[in-house]
């Protein structure tokens, strides 16, 4: 088929409004200034790319007749896929896991790890001297400590009215739930519901993350941030980056240094 003789004449037209901007960015499925060099390499001749800008046509207009009026056209294609992929009962069922694997009896077990009075003591002066600057141990500062899960470890604190195991513990499980449903909507949006409930399953199984998340450590709180920040990265990569996508990149690479 003459398909470069196409795309310069008769389908040129065609081919830039259906892999137009607005359209390429309403969906959310592919980059679109890719696909501008794709485009402009073919009609300045630079480039033979009339084979991957046949197959976008082709995919293109299947997508509008089939797949454009179910789901409007303010709704990109990842934002259905993440509110319809993600099932009420798979979520609980990650949850209730999360409940048993992380919550259950963490308060019931004395600091042990070396590390967990360390935690507890920052939590501790906080909580007693209202000073949420810096993390302090016996009146010193501590300035290489990002005081993000000893900040939720006083708001805990606070809430119950005392400081123990369970107050300085619970950050760490906190996040570490958070982890888990972030990879099951993170499966669900690339691939599927299934899928991401495997993954989910995996992760809160694993040796290594269970301990974690039963710990008074900043490990957790690390490793979230460090998957969110990776995986928003991922994203903008992928789809487009946006400010407020930066910006929320950004904060969770502030938030995550240990």
């Amino acid at each position: 088929m003459p398909l470069a003789q196409w795309l310069a004449g008769d389908l040129r037209e065609f081919m830039l409004d259906y892999l137009s901007q607005e359209r390429i960015q309403r969906q959310g499925i592919f980059h679109y200034p890719y696909i501008k060099q794709l485009i402009d390499e073919q009609l300045t001749k630079t480039k033979d790319n009339r084979e991957p800008l046949w197959t976008l046509l082709v995919f293109q207009t299947w997508y509008e007749k089939y797949m454009g009026s179910q789901e409007g056209e303010k709704e990109s294609v990842a934002e259905v896929r993440l509110l319809i992929g993600i099932k009420f009962w798979g979520l609980s069922l990650l949850l209730t896991l999360c409940f048993f694997l992380f919550f259950w009896e963490l308060g019931n077990i004395p600091l042990y790890e070396r590390g967990e009075p360390r935690e507890g003591l920052v939590i501790w002066e906080m909580y007693k001297t209202g000073n949420w600057v810096l993390p302090i141990i016996n009146g010193d500062y501590v300035p290489f400590k990002p005081p993000f899960f000893h900040w939720i470890g006083v708001l805990v604190s606070a809430v119950i009215g005392d400081v123990n195991e369970l107050t300085i513990r619970l950050p760490s499980a906190l996040f570490a739930t958070l982890g888990v449903v972030l990879v099951y909507t993170t499966g669900t949006r690339l691939w599927n519901e299934k899928t991401g409930r495997f993954a989910a399953v995996v992760l809160a199984t694993t040796p290594g993350w269970w301990r974690a998340a039963t710990m008074a450590q900043v490990d957790m709180t690390l490793a979230f941030f460090m998957t969110a920040a990776l995986l928003l990265f991922y994203f903008m990569y992928r789809e487009g980056g946006t400010p407020e996508s930066i910006r929320w990149q950004w904060h969770c690479c502030w938030l995550a240094p240990p």
